[in-house]
């Protein structure tokens, strides 16, 4: 009996030792929230002293917080039904808290450092010190991000929700930016010349006809980089590259067998492929045919791209007086041209203003933060890729965005499947192209088998008399696609083990070519819309177990990007 009274006397302590700490880390963490704002505020300003105090305040509150939490009493009350979840996730937005906050000082003071240092070139020496700063911050997101994840949400009180909601969009919007940029201050300073110059081979992808990594390849720039300092060394456009008879032989034969010879005779279709190694590797090859020399690094970017740095940049104004701006480019460059200019004047124009808009971004006094925010959102589409002949580079490149549609694909994991767009009409119309995606399956078989369906519907925006646009927009239908339609070879991209059980056009099945590219199996059919006309493929897969997450779909990189959306699948 007096074993039973001390026992519950021990349980009784620890429930008021907790339930006193509790409140006590109620009051720290809310404490903090007044911060928010101003920390966001500050940001926008880039006023990094003001940040430092505000970081330094919620390091104060968030420490006492993870100290309150993080004893063994509170740790072993995460048992307990109910109690515990709402427990554990306290403890956990306390300990991310103090861990990330912790790691902001040291990162401050570089980001101080580099916003005094803007000029025309990347202070190669600022941005080597913020590599471990980065890392460590990288690191404390990264682990709050896993954290959060493995929370049971299920039973959470609603203001404890509350905050794991605001922490955990805090902690999720983050990882990924703070391992990217650990990631760059790894690979930047040797990448733009801090050992000895380098050359870097920039392709324009040209979105208003369509490939796998985003559009025909145009143009080439070559840039040249040292320690941090960029300028243009040459430039090409596609017209200076002549068709081969044959494939260029680092083509693997089952890329061929998916695209078709054109993929290693045409200089133009260098991103046809998912595999951006080979992209590199084949653009490289070609300009050493052009040039006499391959590049040290080969860069991939869409004009959209190009808008975003370009709004970091000095204005341009050309001979006529008129200026490009990041609001105007894509219109001036890839749907004027077309309408108003004959096939040489086009490629003139396109030349000259793609060359005045690089010269301008790499000649401004350079904001590293501005580029962090203007490529920001291109990154994240799949606009951006890149390829170094440097094999430690290459190995961090590897393990980021920059990788190329297959390697993001291959790094999104077993539930994700790439959908990949390549013009067939031979002329501009992808600039007139809507595209939305829709995923869902279902587990409807006795054999545990599961449906995946994907929809690929395509929308034709163009006016109906696009038939009497000029050839170069249309095609003129020289691929056997009318004047005005739009032709859009569709490939859908499976991880391992999938099965493709067809695909069906507006309901009705059809033919689809077969085959292996960058080691994913694909199906690919053809879909063509009129003026105005919409349809919808949809793409049936089988695989062995349902997406614990739901279905991850990364696509070609589009003008417009496409509607993402998920549905039921119906059991039949």
């Amino acid at each position: 009996m007096i074993a039973l009274f001390v026992v519950l006397g021990l349980v009784i302590a620890a429930g008021v030792w907790i339930g006193v700490r509790a409140v006590m880390a109620k009051s720290e963490l809310e404490a903090i929230l007044p911060l928010v704002q101003p920390v966001q505020d500050a940001v926008q300003a880039r006023d990094f002293d003001e940040l430092a105090d505000l970081a330094a305040q919620a390091q104060d509150h968030a420490a006492a917080a993870a100290d309150l939490t993080g004893d063994p009493v509170w740790r072993a009350a995460e048992i307990i039904p109910f109690v515990g979840q709402n427990l554990a996730a306290v403890r956990v937005v306390s300990a991310s808290m103090d861990d990330i906050s912790s790691s902001v000082g040291p990162l401050l003071t570089v980001a101080n450092e580099l916003k005094n240092s803007a000029e025309s070139g990347f202070d190669l020496a600022i941005v080597s010190q913020a590599e471990q700063p980065l890392a460590d911050a990288s690191t404390a997101f990264g682990t709050a991000d896993d954290a959060f994840d493995a929370l049971d949400r299920s039973a959470l009180l609603p203001p404890v929700a509350d905050a794991v909601d605001k922490v955990g969009t805090i902690v999720s919007d983050g990882a990924p930016l703070t391992t990217g940029l650990a990631q760059a201050s790894r690979v930047l300073p040797t990448f733009l010349g801090a050992d000895e110059p380098r050359t870097i081979l920039v392709m324009l992808q040209n979105t208003a006809e369509l490939r796998t990594g985003g559009g025909i390849t145009g143009s080439f720039i070559l840039l040249g980089a040292d320690g941090g300092h960029l300028k243009i060394l040459s430039q090409a456009d596609s017209s200076d590259f002549k068709s081969l008879d044959a494939p260029l032989p680092i083509v693997p034969a089952s890329t061929i067998d998916l695209y078709g010879d054109r993929i290693g005779e045409w200089v133009q279709n260098t991103s046809m492929t998912a595999d951006f190694a080979l992209t590199a590797a084949l653009a490289n090859t070609w300009w050493k045919g052009y040039s006499g020399a391959e590049a040290d690094a080969v860069v991939s970017l869409d004009l959209t791209t190009i808008a975003a740095l370009l709004s970091t940049a000095q204005p341009v104004t050309l001979p006529d007086g008129s200026s490009i701006t990041d609001e105007n480019i894509v219109e001036r460059v890839l749907v004027e041209p077309y309408f108003t200019l004959d096939q040489a004047q086009q490629t003139a124009f396109q030349t000259l203003v793609t060359r005045a808009a690089m010269d301008s971004i790499v000649k401004s006094d350079i904001d590293p933060f501005a580029w962090v925010n203007a490529l920001a959102g291109p990154v994240r589409e799949g606009r951006v890729s890149a390829w170094s002949s440097n094999p430690d580079e290459q190995s961090v490149l590897d393990d980021t965005v920059l990788v190329g549609p297959a390697g993001r694909l291959a790094a999104a994991g077993p539930d994700s499947f790439g959908v990949y767009f390549n013009d067939r009409t031979a002329g501009k119309m992808d600039s007139y192209l809507d595209a939305s995606i829709a995923s869902g399956s279902a587990s409807c078989r006795p054999d545990g088998v599961v449906d995946i369906r994907i929809e690929v519907t395509l929308t034709n925006t163009a006016d109906a008399d696009a038939a009497s646009w000029p050839w170069l927009v249309t095609g003129g239908g020289h691929e056997g696609i009318a004047p005005g339609d739009i032709g859009t070879s569709v490939s859908v991209a499976a991880p391992e083990g999938a099965v493709f059980e067809g695909v069906w056009i507006d309901g009705a099945p059809v033919r689809v070519d077969s085959g292996e590219d960058a080691g994913f199996l694909n199906n690919r059919a053809l879909v063509t819309v009129s003026p105005g006309q919409s349809k919808t493929a949809e793409f049936r897969i089988a695989v062995d177990e349902a997406p614990r997450a739901g279905i991850d779909i990364l696509h070609t990189p589009l003008l417009r990007t496409p509607a993402l959306s998920t549905f039921d699948v119906a059991c039949s």
